[in-house]
C-alpha cells in the first residue's frame, strides 16, 4: 500500500476539546500545511514498534473560530498512552472526506464515528 503523504512532528498539546466529547486526539507541531489539503485522511503510526491506526484531522478548525489556525489533529483508535513531545510519523493512505461544518455538536460527533468505522475498515487486512 503506498501512501499520500507523510507527516513527521512532536506531538504538543491542544485545546483539549475533542476529549471532552469521547475522542481524545494527539495535536501534531507542524509549521505549515505542506501543501496538502484541508481533509479528513484515514493514517498509520508505530508507537513502539506497535501499529495504531487514526482519523487524522487537517483542517483550519472551522467549528472553534481560531481565526484561521490550522491544525493536525489525529485520534487514534484503541489507543491511551500519554505520547507529549514524542516525534512521530504518520503516514497518510487514504483521503476520507473534505472538512466540513457540521451545525450541532451531535452531527459533528456522527460523522466522526463514521470515519472511525471507515478507517477501521480499511486497515482491516
Amino acid at each position: 500500500m503506498k501512501e499520500l503523504f507523510l507527516l513527521s512532528a512532536p506531538v504538543i498539546h491542544g485545546k483539549k476539546f475533542w476529549r471532552t466529547i469521547g475522542f481524545p486526539t494527539a495535536n501534531l507541531d507542524i509549521k505549515n500545511n505542506q501543501n496538502q489539503k484541508f481533509w479528513v485522511y484515514a493514517v498509520e503510526l508505530i508507537i513502539d514498534t506497535k501499529k495504531y491506526y487514526w482519523v487524522l484531522n487537517l483542517w483550519e478548525r472551522p467549528h472553534f473560530n481560531d481565526g484561521g489556525w490550522v491544525s493536525y489533529e489525529v485520534y487514534i483508535l484503541d489507543f491511551k498512552k500519554d505520547i507529549y513531545t514524542q516525534h512521530i510519523q504518520v503516514y497518510a493512505y487514504k483521503y476520507l472526506r473534505t472538512q466540513q461544518v457540521f451545525k450541532s455538536e451531535s452531527a459533528f460527533i456522527a460523522q466522526y464515528e463514521k470515519d472511525i468505522l471507515e478507517v477501521r475498515y480499511f486497515f482491516k487486512d
